[in-house]
């Protein structure tokens, strides 16, 4: 006896379903216990070519239509010679009525997918175009079985566009089940700095203030000077935060700044990244990823800016790489000029 764990692969066969099931498709046991083979999310857009009555037969002839996740199954019938009762049709959830009595017997293919336009985006399920030549397209459908005719003799065709960036996960009933791949927003260290220490600005060049470490008054943080052409990796990493983790990947997508000094002083904050794990000495190319303005409004009437990057270039950080915050103004600082704090927030995607 040949056991089975020692056949070939093709002397296995395939898991029942195997063959009709939906591309990207996973088979699980269900909250019943039955097994199924769960598809991946798609949306469709459902072509409708519609075809001329003759005579009044179009009445009650109907197509059928899924909504999105089939959570309803509508027959989608045509009114032409009357409005009269339609019966819903075994299996269907719903019905869709399409009124053509504005014309009614011997209406043009192009009157009729003008009506079916009409009563489609009616439809809170559904939305549709009309090409002016007796045919329709229906969108706003994700993840349904495809659209098929019953009785109108509509040529009908469903393309599926896959969703990327799906993972598996459970939802609220606890069934595992496609979603989307997950982000989740948090908030960094804030950057802060208290009666700067004097240091005058060089201008012209990129000299400035960046956090680098505590001064020796436990409640105060300090920025010192530093030269991003030639960042000391040292003195630059005591001021960085979110060293970008493998598997993980992060954005900078916002936060806040808030500034109090001279009302007659401007100052810029600038969002930089480099790669800390590059190695130490000096000479890092830092990427500049985002610019804001703040104006000084006196030390009794905080300015507040809130600064948005999620559609910004350089924003995603990779393996290794740390941001650095740097805060510049008019060459003439002096002691206790310009209090401030840049609180940013990030994105992680797994």
């Amino acid at each position: 006896m040949k056991h089975h764990n020692n056949l070939t692969d093709d002397q296995i066969h395939l898991p029942k379903g195997f063959q009709p099931a939906s591309n990207r498709s996973v088979l699980i046991k269900n909250s019943s216990g039955g097994l199924v083979w769960d598809k991946a999310n798609y949306t469709s857009s459902i072509v409708v070519s519609c075809v001329a009555d003759s005579g009044g037969d179009l009445h009650h002839r109907y197509f059928c239509l899924f909504s999105s996740d089939d959570a309803n199954k509508y027959a989608v019938y045509f009114d032409v010679t009357s409005v009269a009762s339609f019966s819903t049709p075994d299996g269907y959830t719903g019905v869709i009525q399409v009124d053509c009595t504005a014309t009614g017997s011997d209406s043009t293919a192009i009157e009729v997918a003008g009506y079916l336009q009409t009563a489609i985006n009616s439809h809170a399920d559904f939305s549709s175009t009309d090409d002016s030549a007796g045919t329709i397209t229906v969108t706003g459908v994700t993840t349904a079985t495809d659209a098929v005719d019953s009785s109108t003799g509509f040529i009908i065709n469903t393309t599926q566009t896959k969703i990327n960036n799906e993972v598996l996960t459970t939802d609220s009933s606890g069934n595992i089940t496609w979603g989307k791949q997950k982000s989740y927003h948090h908030n960094s260290f804030r950057y802060s700095a208290n009666n700067l220490d004097g240091t005058s600005h060089t201008g012209g060049s990129h000299n400035a203030w960046t956090l680098a470490e505590p001064n020796n008054n436990a409640h105060n943080r300090f920025f010192t000077m530093i030269d991003l052409d030639d960042m000391d990796y040292q003195k630059a990493g005591k001021g960085c935060v979110e060293m970008a983790i493998t598997g993980v990947t992060s954005k900078l997508v916002g936060g806040t700044i808030m500034c109090s000094g001279e009302p007659s002083d401007a100052h810029s904050v600038t969002i930089w990244k480099g790669d800390f794990d590059a190695g130490s000495g000096t000479g890092m190319p830092m990427t500049l990823m985002g610019t804001f303005s703040i104006a000084g409004s006196g030390n009794t009437d905080p300015e507040i800016v809130d600064i948005s990057l999620e559609l910004a270039a350089n924003c995603t950080l990779a393996d290794g790489d740390g941001v650095v915050v740097v805060m510049e103004g008019i060459e003439s600082y002096n002691d206790h000029d310009v209090r401030g704090t840049v609180t940013l927030r990030f994105e992680d995607t797994i």
